[in-house]
């Protein structure tokens, strides 16, 4: 499992190599993907939300959590 997780990055990287993606394509191919993790994440904090027996903990927590990431962004952007 240690070489699997070592060559991961290689195997993903190795790629970039063969294929080059158009300048005009790739801020669509970067929305497209900074749009679908924030949406995964979503689909798995949510429902848990509105599940039978949720924790009272969930919701704060998610809050807490989109209350961090905004200055994060910030900073990150510059």
């Amino acid at each position: 499992m240690l070489f699997a997780d070592a060559a991961a990055p290689v195997a993903g990287a190795a790629p970039t190599l063969l294929v080059t993606v158009p300048e005009q394509a790739l801020g669509c191919c970067l929305g497209f993907f900074g749009g679908a993790s924030p949406y995964l994440a979503a689909a798995g904090i949510l429902p848990e939300a509105h599940h039978e027996h949720p924790a009272r903990s969930t919701l704060p927590a998610t809050l807490a959590g989109a209350a961090f990431i905004r200055p994060v962004v910030g900073v990150a952007g510059g």
